[in-house]
């Protein structure tokens, strides 16, 4: 009378307890790692539990337990040949080596401090609760085997709160799995923007979930052996179709990935390698988990519908339960650890690497301006060079810049339309000037002459957005790869916001150089547009374009200040032509120097002739260069003109100007395979931490992008013979 409600309520406990941890765990909830203490409280609960499996017998008897725990020494109430097939030596062993082995990555989820993902946290109370299956089932048959009848009313509790602890996992553990597979494929399916069949998955695990319960229940009750056989025909049958379904969503962009890896080269197929990798793991996961399942499953079935004699032949037991139990449990656990990141904290599956840095070739024209500087007017050269390396601004110098415009300076400024070009010749060329008709540079004019190194040199178009300019300055600073973000930040007018956020990273003091700001206009560009090409050409309408203001369209106003003004012609006094030196000088200063490219949302800035150059002088100088472009989205766009990106295409307003910079490159083919790569890397791809959603939506966008490169080429071959 006092045993039975024990019993009853030991079994309610082992069944609530895996329960309230899949309602609190499944779903997708913190994104950030547990604290010090949970973790160091659930690696010893790992350990200790796992341990506990294999000394029970010793806990009991002693160091007699050799002669005290004896084969088919279990007699229950209600004797089972299956039963009596399980629980002895070979039982105990062969579970306690599984609670063993699953332990290991239960230990490493535990214990791991992964970057915030939801996702990541999910999957590890997934890993830890496939191991408490394991090593209490682990208990159980060591408890069984070693106790012969239950007398003891505390061992008799025992073993029913590990009946209920296994029946609860049973249930929860494939449905858990099965809701991470689900959402896998639907992070697939958004990020390729076309259905993957997500509707149907979902029905068949419903189907297999039900059946799969039918199942366990029949198993666990004395019923017919072919009603059993078809509960599990049923839900093997379901399972390969659920298996069929979730596995195809990776496998038919998998096929299109490896096709593009044979096309492509370089960085572009660095790439489609890198998420061919990526589908490939997740296929054989997701295929493989399955296949385990049902393969123990199967087992289990043909040991419950065989001869009576198999169930009480302990070796017949360990080949069709034990064994196909273990490698399904590892295959689980290990896949699963896989999934959050925890077996892999880096992800860099690149088929091939960058190439090597290219050593520049001066031209004839630049060689004639080294002889002057190094041999007749050395000292006024270098004076030059020191002199522009030391006109770097602060981060908050620029931000307050920014805020005025629209305001009390250009008073037309649109952040949706001005340009660089626009803001230089109404706002950086009249705050610039000097009261005694010349004038300096801006940056010279908010360091009132104060020599200011930069930590960064800014790489940019003038034909690019000015609103885009910033927001790429503001992203390096915080650390982005992307500046769409601080994009829309910034034309909202959320300056105090970006401040604030700028102060908490340290960065809001941080120096660059921009030549917009850093060279000083007046001795150059403020008072005309420069020599007009002919008009025939395409590079006339480039230089009549770079004369108008982009939201007006009126010509810009000319500057009349009297600071002389200094071309190729008189090559030291110059300002644009050291940038060679400037980098040499600046590296030597600064070990950290980095250069900072700020890409156009077109990506016209590589086709610009002087922002190839200063790309050119930095590789070779072996700099940092750190890629910021709008979004990846801009990136998917413009796929197709990236993987044929082409230096030799450069425009330039001054056709010697493009030929100059060309000649200072040795090998093009080789230099637009580097640029290739930064462009590429410049989200962080192949190096960044990512969880087994973020690297399928990193997957799906690297697919995307190639299915429109396709569907454009085969619009392309269709017109073309009616072209």
């Amino acid at each position: 009378v006092i045993v039975k409600p024990l019993e009853i309520f030991a079994k309610l406990l082992g069944f609530l307890i895996p329960t309230i941890w899949a309602v609190l765990y499944m779903p997708e909830g913190s994104a950030h790692a547990p604290g010090l203490l949970w973790r160091a409280l659930a690696t010893a609960f790992v350990v200790l539990l796992s341990v506990l499996a294999w000394v029970w017998p010793m806990l009991r008897h002693g160091w007699q337990w050799t002669s005290a725990c004896i084969d088919d020494s279990y007699t229950p109430a209600s004797p089972s040949t299956l039963a009596m097939g399980r629980y002895n030596s070979r039982g105990h062993y062969m579970t306690c080596i599984t609670a063993s082995l699953v332990a290991l990555p239960a230990i490493l989820c535990a214990k791991s401090i992964h970057p915030p993902s939801a996702f990541a946290h999910s999957v590890i109370k997934c890993v830890l609760l496939l191991w408490l299956r394991a090593v209490i089932n682990a208990v159980d048959v060591s408890v069984c085997w070693c106790e012969g009848v239950f007398k003891n009313s505390t061992i008799l509790s025992l073993a029913a709160l590990c009946e209920g602890i296994l029946a609860s996992c049973t249930v929860l553990v494939p449905i858990w799995m099965c809701v991470l597979v689900v959402r896998r494929v639907a992070m697939l399916e958004a990020s390729l923007k076309r259905p993957l069949g997500m509707f149907r998955l979902q029905f068949v695990v419903g189907v297999a979930i039900m059946f799969g319960l039918c199942t366990s229940l029949l198993n666990s009750s004395q019923v017919a052996p072919a009603m059993t056989f078809a509960s599990m025909l049923a839900t093997c049958v379901f399972y390969l179709l659920y298996t069929c379904l979730s596995a195809l969503p990776f496998w038919v962009p998998l096929r299109l990935l490896m096709r593009e890896v044979q096309r492509v080269s370089g960085a572009p197929r660095a790439e489609a390698a890198w998420a061919a990798s990526t589908l490939r793991q997740q296929f054989l996961a997701v295929f493989g988990t399955n296949l385990t399942w049902l393969t123990a499953a199967v087992c289990r079935c043909l040991l419950r519908i065989g001869p009576a004699s198999w169930a009480e032949d302990s070796a017949m037991v360990l080949w069709l339960e034990s064994v196909p139990q273990c490698v399904d449990f590892v295959i689980n656990a290990l896949a699963m650890a896989a999934f959050a990141g925890i077996l892999q904290s880096s992800y860099r599956a690149v088929a091939e690497e960058p190439p090597p840095r290219l050593e520049p070739r001066l031209s004839d024209d630049q060689l004639m301006d080294v002889e002057l500087g190094s041999t007749l007017n050395s000292a006024a050269w270098h004076r030059k060079v020191e002199e522009l390396a030391q006109r770097a601004f602060t981060l908050d110098q620029l931000l307050d810049f920014y805020k005025r415009l629209g305001r009390d300076v250009m008073p037309h400024f649109d952040p949706l339309r001005s340009t660089t070009n626009d803001v230089v010749r109404w706002a950086v060329i009249p705050l610039s000037r000097s009261t005694n008709e010349g004038g300096r540079a801006l940056a010279s004019v908010w360091n009132d002459e104060k020599p200011v190194l930069a930590s960064a040199m800014v790489t940019h178009n003038w034909g690019n957005l000015f609103l885009h300019l910033v927001a790429a300055i503001v992203a390096d600073a915080l650390g982005f790869s992307t500046f769409d973000i601080v994009a829309e930040a910034l034309r909202k007018g959320r300056v105090r916001s970006l401040r604030h956020d700028l102060r908490r990273k340290g960065t809001l003091h941080k120096t660059y150089w921009v030549c917009a700001f850093s060279i000083n206009q007046h001795a150059g560009i403020c008072g005309g547009f420069g020599q007009p090409p002919p008009k025939e050409g395409p590079e006339y309408q480039m230089w009549e374009h770079s004369t108008r203001d982009t939201v007006t369209c009126e010509t810009y106003p000319l500057c009349d200040c009297q600071e002389p003004k200094y071309f190729s012609c008189s090559p030291v006094e110059c300002e644009m032509n050291k940038f060679d030196d400037f980098i040499r000088y600046m590296c030597k200063s600064s070990a950290s120097f980095a250069q900072v490219i700020a890409v156009d949302s077109e990506f016209e800035l590589f086709s610009r002739a002087w922002c190839v150059a200063e790309c050119v002088e930095a590789d070779s100088a072996s700099m940092p260069q750190l890629v910021k472009v709008l979004s990846l989205q801009v990136l998917d766009t413009h796929y197709r003109k990236l993987t044929d990106l082409a230096v030799q295409k450069c425009e330039a307003t001054q056709k010697e100007d493009k030929e100059r910079i060309l000649a200072k490159i040795p090998d093009l083919e080789a230099f637009n395979e580097r640029l290739q790569w930064l462009i590429f890397g410049s989200d962080g791809l192949m190096n960044k931490w990512m969880d087994a959603q973020g690297r399928i939506a990193q997957a799906g966008h690297i697919v995307l992008r190639i299915q429109e490169k396709e569907e454009l080429l085969m619009a392309e071959s269709r017109g073309a013979p009616s072209a």
